[in-house]
């Protein structure tokens, strides 16, 4: 799973010799927001895998399904730019419920650059975010 791919429509996936692998991406629309951006998922060949959706309206995100020994996964990755507003985060939130409300699972990885950074990861600490 990548992010800020900064892939363009005019570069093949075939281009990026990634030999064995479906790959599933989507790329920034030039024009709409600054360079950059984008994501990509690739699945090796040998992995049940299908695309459930794609998004490409501020922010760049995939879902994929794979199934591996009977167990199903949904698989994600994103890219949500710094200068990005909670009302972006808030329409990536409802994307996922959507695709947990549709698709049976197993296990859900979530991926991505989600450029948070007055969130502290640790996990035995809470600092209020300065922007709420």
């Amino acid at each position: 799973m990548f992010t800020e791919t900064n892939l363009i429509e005019s570069i093949y996936s075939a281009e990026l010799g990634l030999k064995n692998y479906e790959i599933y991406r989507i790329d920034r629309q030039l024009g709409l927001l600054e360079s950059g951006g984008g994501a990509l998922i690739a699945v090796h060949k040998s992995i049940k895998s299908k695309l459930l959706l794609s998004i490409n309206d501020q922010f760049e995100c995939i879902f994929v399904h794979i199934k591996i020994k009977n167990i199903n996964f949904i698989i994600s990755t994103v890219y949500i730019a710094p200068s990005s507003n909670n009302s972006l985060y808030q329409k990536y939130i409802l994307s996922l419920e959507n695709i947990l409300n549709q698709y049976a699972y197993d296990r859900i990885i979530l991926t991505g650059d989600f450029n948070l950074p007055d969130v502290s990861w640790d996990p035995n600490s809470f600092k209020p975010s300065s922007n709420q």
